[in-house]
């Protein structure tokens, strides 16, 4: 395709895949359901940041419900930091278990950890991270290269 801008380009294969999805693909072909998961993701690199912004409303979720619920428990022979104010120490421990291989604000080193009744909370998120950060790197990365 030789529209111009590359922007053009790919929103002529996002329609392009869509008429095709509609009209060629049955819901028992592969291609219908990669579709559909790619489009939800970023639209086929027509939003490539739309990662980013699941991600950051994902970290904001979970902290609120961490904020909420106060799963938090004590780590044993383990001195505390104070969770004060407790919004935003949920906040930056939800970062943190979204991140999973990156300890950000370092805020999981202070002594508490996530009840047992609640670790179903902690590992759903970390999860949703790493889906959702991977998709975030090939979409960020695929549309600046």
């Amino acid at each position: 395709m030789e529209l111009g801008e590359p922007r053009d380009e790919r929103e002529a294969n996002f329609q392009l895949i869509k008429l095709k999805r509609s009209h060629e693909w049955n819901l028992l072909d592969f291609d219908w359901y990669a579709a559909r998961i790619l489009e939800f993701a970023n639209r086929y690199g027509t939003r490539p940041y739309r990662p980013l912004l699941w991600g950051l409303g994902l970290v904001i979720l979970f902290g609120v419900v961490y904020w909420l619920r106060d799963p938090f428990v004590q780590k044993p022979d383990q001195t505390v930091r104070e969770r004060r104010p407790r919004i935003l120490f949920s906040l930056l421990f939800s970062l943190d278990t979204f991140t999973p291989v990156v300890n950000l604000s370092g805020v999981q080193d202070w002594g508490w950890m996530v009840s047992d009744g609640y670790r179903w909370l902690e590992v759903t998120q970390r999860a949703l991270g790493v889906l959702v950060l991977g998709a975030a790197a090939y979409s960020v990365g695929s549309y600046l290269v």
